[in-house]
């Protein structure tokens, strides 16, 4: 459903059939997509705090499949699959660099990296290097996963990145 909902805001509409909840923020579209996630009170276990960002529906695909990845991997295998597990996702701006660092904590130990690895974490990587122009860093710790995404700042909202460059003088 949260992939089905973010397909929805990358559609191409029509005037008439444009969504009218104004601009998306990437904390607003994470959250979304992480309620399938929630306890059973219906309470996040995904944690989005920092810095949020405008967001377009240029990023939202990768973003919305590099985070499903991360999320059913974690369901199934890392911190979501135990019933005090969590996930903390961090978002910092850093001069022209929006950082993402997702973090599982309360899951199974971790004994290391997987012996191979899969299409969804190829996926994952292919998303944010090949389409979003960024670096993902995994690190298997024992007490859980950690993953940081380094984007450029422009990578979220290519068309406002667009707009600004063409506004200003010469």
């Amino acid at each position: 459903a949260a992939l089905a909902r973010a397909h929805e805001f990358v559609r191409p509409h029509t005037e008439a059939s444009q969504p009218t909840v104004g601009a998306t923020t990437l904390h607003t579209f994470l959250a979304d997509l992480f309620r399938a996630y929630s306890d059973d009170t219906g309470a996040p276990r995904v944690h989005i705090s920092g810095d949020d960002a405008v967001f377009d529906d240029q990023a939202a695909t990768s973003v919305a499949l590099l985070f499903h990845e991360l999320a059913t991997n974690a369901a199934k295998y890392g911190a979501l699959a135990a019933t005090a597990g969590r996930v903390e996702l961090a978002t910092r701006r850093d001069d022209d660099r929006f950082i993402l660092t997702w973090t599982e904590i309360g899951g199974p130990a971790i004994e290391g990296p997987p012996e191979r690895q899969g299409f969804g974490s190829s996926l994952a990587s292919l998303s944010v290097e090949g389409q979003l122009g960024g670096r993902l860093h995994r690190e298997w710790a024992a007490d859980g996963l950690r993953i940081v995404v380094d984007l450029p700042a422009t990578a979220l909202s290519r068309r406002r990145a667009a707009e600004k460059d063409r506004l200003q003088p010469l």
